[in-house]
């Protein structure tokens, strides 16, 4: 009796440890809002825009650069360990799965690298290969914490000794690898009250930063400018996820979480168009003219909205856009089966 009451137990243990099916539409979302907010950063760059004066610079200066970026390679951490906790519950190790995984990712990151230099998959595939593939071999057990104290380490050293940018990939990949391997991801909005504080709590100590400094001071210190982008990114992700919790899920939802399940084929698809755009209209490369700026924004949204039209059309048909679904064959090439991807572990 008393031993089938302890494999009760165990198996009761068992069932909490392991995640839930199905994909998490927070996950979507915040990926549908950062790739967003990441191309009307990227688009100017592409364009090769100058001039420092106008008033659409200063804006995405001040709310959009460096606070997006973050939250993307966050969820990306995420995914992997959503997969891989995924992966272990069912017994399975598929590190030369995930081998496979990060180095297409480095590859298309390689080609992407000539429309758009300094781009970020490359930097993901090989911070993939070189920080989360090793960590698979950490103990079950201690991986979400010696991750998560790895990747808090490196965060705070990204942002105050490297001034953020694509230093920050690395500690928020671990971080996001941490919540990924815990439960909390999967309940990250079933505590509306305490989701919604965390929200004001850092739009008040978002606003206080402007309120207390002038642009200069939050331009000119690059490591204080990557802090502060950093604390925008959690004030965005949280306000986003409070939103969640009201009757405007639906709404979040609608909008981003087609964004977000095809983020790679848009975000590649994204830097194509702008490139093409700009090729068609060469006045606009290089002008360091205010109202580029403004037509560039202009575009940006205009290329989001059509974006969403053709990801809304093609999920109603496709369970995932046609670079994810490429990126799943060679991720598990050599398998007996295809494995479903119901882990919001596209990029």
């Amino acid at each position: 009796m008393t031993s089938e009451i302890i494999d009760h137990q165990r198996a009761a243990d068992a069932a909490v440890r392991a995640p839930a099916p199905g994909r998490i539409q927070e996950l979507d979302v915040l990926r549908g809002l950062a790739l967003s907010g990441i191309l009307l950063v990227n688009a100017p760059a592409i364009l090769g825009l100058g001039g420092v004066s106008n008033e659409t610079r200063m804006w995405l200066d001040d709310f959009v650069q460096q606070r997006f970026f973050p939250i993307f390679s966050l969820l990306f951490g995420i995914g992997f360990g959503l997969m891989w906790t995924a992966a272990r519950a069912k017994g399975e190790s598929p590190r030369w799965a995930m081998i496979r995984r990060f180095s297409m990712l480095a590859v298309l990151g390689a080609v992407h690298q000539v429309l758009q230099p300094g781009e970020a998959l490359l930097g993901y595939g090989l911070a993939g290969l070189l920080l989360l593939v090793p960590s698979t071999w950490i103990p079950d057990r201690a991986r979400v914490w010696v991750t998560l104290a790895g990747g808090l380490v490196l965060t705070a050293l990204s942002v105050t000794m490297a001034s953020g940018g694509l230093a920050m990939v690395p500690g928020l990949f671990l971080l996001g690898c941490a919540l990924g391997s815990s439960t909390w991801v999967r309940r990250m909005t079933t505590y509306p009250v305490l989701t919604c504080s965390i929200a004001v709590v850092l739009v008040v100590a978002d606003a206080a930063v402007y309120l207390t400094t002038t642009r200069m001071d939050r331009l000119i210190d690059m490591s204080f400018t990557a802090q502060i982008g950093l604390l925008g990114a959690l004030t965005y992700a949280f306000v986003a996820l409070a939103l969640m919790t009201t009757p405007l899920r639906r709404v979040m939802v609608a909008v981003f979480s087609p964004l977000g399940k095809m983020a790679l084929t848009n975000y590649i698809g994204a830097t194509l168009v702008v490139t093409v755009a700009g090729i068609l209209v060469p006045d606009l490369r290089g002008s360091e003219d205010s109202s580029s700026w403004t037509w560039c924004m202009i575009g940006c949204v205009a290329l989001l909205v059509l974006q969403w039209a053709c990801s809304t059309a093609w999920l109603r048909t496709f369970t995932q856009g046609p670079l994810e679904r490429i990126w799943r064959r060679v991720t598990w090439w050599g398998t007996r089966r295809m494995r479903p991807l119901r882990t919001n572990s596209a990029v």
